[in-house]
């Protein structure tokens, strides 16, 4: 390496000598324990004083989930050098247990990557040696990360005459596959809450129309985990007999502990169709227009994930820039990459 003196041959972690880690940490910690307080409170609480589905699961995985992006933050830049030190002969690094010093003639492959960090993708540069294993992955959270990354694919294309490759394009089939599932998972979804919202809304209709009202008969009067619970049957004109177990209210509950009835009414046109004139607890929070609403989201999320599989199959990316969308492969814009 034939360096010009203004040439930049030490670089620093972003983050040396600062907090911010453990800061991290210690909001992760915080966020997943309120998580768990959340949960634990909300299903201690009798079935008729919890918050709707929608709600219980944002007051619980959100935090849970800023947990999770926080700690994976943290251990990023824990994993950051502390310093890197560029010399004729070598790459030193210093790490909080160590220096790692790698020769430039023990790199034999290069690539160029982007990583994860739970907030954001960085940019990161990926170092092998000759049988394939990682000898040191550096990421933007190093001070002049794009400086560095240009010096250090200089010395390895003049030393081996290598030059970086784009891991993306190495990876890009696999993730096509997982995001190719995703949509057919979201896709499956669509239809369940597209046929859960019909049911719904037909149910709706038939006992808003003209019902009949009788009294079953208790047939089960219990708990199961948190939930009071009434299990019922009845006869109707023709002689069928139709079973129900359903959620109910404490107060009714308490109200038909020990009794043989329950009021209940029926749609005559589906006598499957029925429940008790006072107390049940619908088994979902959403109402038919939401659910006809969330499996048209289903339906859009569908779409954006074949999307990005066709682009990764494809090894491509959007591009935004200079005012513009524009498709380019992976690496078009790296001036380290092959071919540009």
């Amino acid at each position: 390496m034939n360096h010009a003196t203004s040439t930049r041959l030490e670089y620093r972690s972003k983050h040396a000598g600062t907090s911010r880690p453990y800061l991290l940490i210690a909001g992760a910690l915080g966020a997943m324990l309120l998580s768990v307080a959340l949960f634990v409170v909300s299903v201690s609480r009798p079935a008729e004083d919890r918050e709707s589905f929608p709600v219980f699961i944002g007051m619980t995985t959100v935090p849970m989930m800023f947990g999770v992006f926080m700690l994976w933050q943290a251990l990023v830049i824990m994993r950051t050098p502390r310093v890197i030190r560029l010399s004729r002969q070598k790459l030193a690094i210093d790490w909080t247990r160590g220096t790692q010093e790698i020769a430039w003639e023990d790199i034999a492959r290069v690539e160029t990557d982007k990583k994860n960090t739970g907030f954001q993708e960085i940019d990161a540069l990926v170092l092998f040696d000759a049988a394939g294993k990682k000898l040191v992955v550096l990421t933007w959270e190093i001070d002049g990360f794009e400086k560095l990354r240009s010096q250090i694919c200089t010395a390895i294309r003049k030393t081996s005459g290598n030059t970086a490759s784009d891991a993306r394009l190495r990876k890009s089939k696999g993730k096509a596959i997982i995001f190719a599932a995703g949509a057919a998972l979201c896709a499956a979804g669509s239809i369940f809450t597209f046929i859960d919202a019909s049911h719904s809304r037909e149910r709706e209709q038939l006992l808003s129309e003209n019902t009949v009202q009788i009294d079953a008969r208790i047939t089960r009067h219990y708990r199961r985990s948190l939930g009071r619970r009434i299990e019922y049957s009845f006869a109707d004109e023709a002689g069928t007999t139709h079973t129900n177990d359903v959620l109910v209210a404490e107060r009714v509950w308490n109200r038909y502990e020990g009794a043989e009835t329950l009021p209940i009414r029926y749609a005559p046109s589906r006598r499957d169709v029925n429940e008790p004139l006072d107390g049940e607890i619908e088994s979902s929070d959403l109402s038919p227009g939401m659910t006809y609403f969330a499996s048209v989201a289903l339906v859009l999320m569908t779409g954006l994930f074949l999307l990005v599989a066709v682009l990764q199959w494809r090894g491509m990316d959007i591009d935004v820039s200079n005012n513009r969308i524009r498709l380019i492969r992976f690496g078009e814009n790296d001036p380290d990459q092959v071919g540009t």
